[in-house]
Formats: structure tokens, sequence, C-alpha cells
């Protein structure tokens, strides 16, 4: 048996593969720029194993540190987390034989920071100068920690 291509039928079956090859290749550029498009995830963080401690950051001065375990809850992976505290019943003013925060931006010694903290890892971290305590010569350290201490995620960059 013998096929016999007219001149417009061939025309027809380029135009035709044209077609079929230009959708392929726009489903294959679908599929790949669908997963793309999607929401991000996101990190999110939880802390254990919380642990705070005076201890003495001077000849009168005595300071809050804070050891604990933060875990990455999230959909994301994390990285450059920095990890930092505050004292919501500490005073801003300096006072003698007061708990009191510095007013200045937090410094290195005031946080941690966390490289890199993938999806259900988790994490040392420590930082002192939660908050402060000046005895005034006195040299009486405190014997309790403040009222109010928190520890939370300053920052942090998703994957």
């Amino acid at each position: 048996m013998k096929t016999t291509i007219t001149k417009g039928g061939y025309a027809r079956m380029i135009t035709r593969a044209i077609s079929i090859s230009a959708f392929v290749l726009l489903m294959g550029v679908v599929l790949v720029f669908s997963g793309c498009g999607g929401e991000k995830g996101q990190a999110e963080f939880d802390f254990s194993d919380l642990e705070y401690s005076i201890i003495q950051d001077g000849r009168f001065l005595f300071t809050v540190k804070v050891t604990g375990t933060i875990r990455n809850i999230g959909t994301a992976d994390a990285r450059d987390v920095v990890v930092t505290g505050d004292c919501p019943s500490c005073g801003t003013a300096y006072r003698q034989v007061e708990w009191h925060l510095t007013e200045t931006d937090k410094a290195d010694e005031q946080k941690d920071l966390i490289r890199f903290l993938g999806k259900g890892e988790r994490a040392n971290f420590e930082f002192k100068g939660l908050a402060y305590y000046s005895t005034g010569g006195s040299g009486e350290p405190p014997t309790e920690l403040p009222d109010e201490l928190e520890v939370y995620v300053m920052s942090y960059e998703s994957e």
C-alpha cells in the first residue's frame, strides 16, 4: 500500500506537529513554574529548657544570663537566627538596687546568633545582659530574678 502526501496535506502535518510540540512545551513550562509561584514556607520557633541565672558582671554589677533550646517548628529552614530577650518588668532608668534595662541597641553579648536552623532542628543558645542590677557599692547581690523575663527571635532569614 502506498501513501501519497499532497502539497496541502504535508503543510497540515507540519502545522499539526508544530502545534503539538508547542502544546507539550507550554505544558512543561507550566509544570516547572507551578511549584515556583506557590506560597513560600516560613520558619517558626519554639523555646524550651529555659534557665535564667544571676551572674556577676562587674565589681558592683550583676546581670541575668539565659540558656535554652530553640526549635524550628515551621515549614522552611532558617538562617542567621538572632535570639535575644527582654524584661518587661524592669525599668529603663538606671537605679541602684533595682533591675533595669539598657536603652541602647542590643550588644553582641545580649543576643546569640544561630547560623542555620533547619526544619525540625534544635539548637542551644546562651546570652547575658537580659537585665542589669547595680548594688551601688553595698556589694549585696540580688536574691531574686526580675518578675517578668522573655526570650524571642529578633530576626532571621528564611531559606
